[in-house]
Formats: structure tokens, sequence, C-alpha cells
């Protein structure tokens, strides 16, 4: 430890970085998507950075998210989108998962 705060960007003072519930759009869940209990849960999620803005945020999922949700619903911010798998980076599981990201100004 240095004993100092780590920031990511001297100029970025917060960030916030989530898994969401997933399940609604998972292969390994009902596929169920907005009808899906869980769906509430990340509503509350979106609700949630409606409100903070956040300068930076990270989210994780299911590659079957839909990337239309994060236009629908927080259309204030402009996402670029990912989709990795541990798989290319030499871990023996498959597991791929859309990682989608803001960096604000």
């Amino acid at each position: 430890m240095h004993d100092r705060e780590c920031s990511i960007c001297d100029n970025i003072a917060y960030a916030h970085i989530a898994g969401t519930p997933c399940t609604a759009y998972s292969t390994a869940g009902l596929m169920d998507a907005e009808t899906a209990e869980s769906y509430a849960h990340f509503l509350c999620w979106a609700g949630l950075r409606r409100k903070t803005q956040e300068p930076v945020i990270v989210q994780e999922c299911t590659d079957g998210f839909p990337r239309s949700e994060f236009d629908k619903l927080l259309p204030m911010y402009a996402w670029s989108f990912a989709i990795l798998d541990p798989i290319t980076f030499g871990w023996p599981v498959r597991r791929r998962r859309q990682w989608c990201v803001y960096l604000g100004k």
C-alpha cells in the first residue's frame, strides 16, 4: 500500500462499476426478457444511474442483453460495448460477457 487515494483519472471523482441482474436474457435462464422478475432490479439500477449520472460507468452482463435498453433507459450516455470471454485470455472456462462502458467528459 502506498497510503494515497487511487483514482483512474485525475479529473474523475467517481465511477460506478456493476454486474447487473441478467437472468432475463441469459441462455441459462428463462429468457423472459422484460417480463422477468429480475428485470425490475435492472430498472432500479438504471434509475439510480439517471439520478446520479456518474462520469464513469462500467456495466457487465450476459452477451444476450440488448444494447438498445441502454439507449432507451439512459439516453444521456453514449455507450461503448465489447464482448469478452475468459477463454480469450487463457482461462479454461467459457463465459461470454458483454461489457458496457461510458466515459464522461
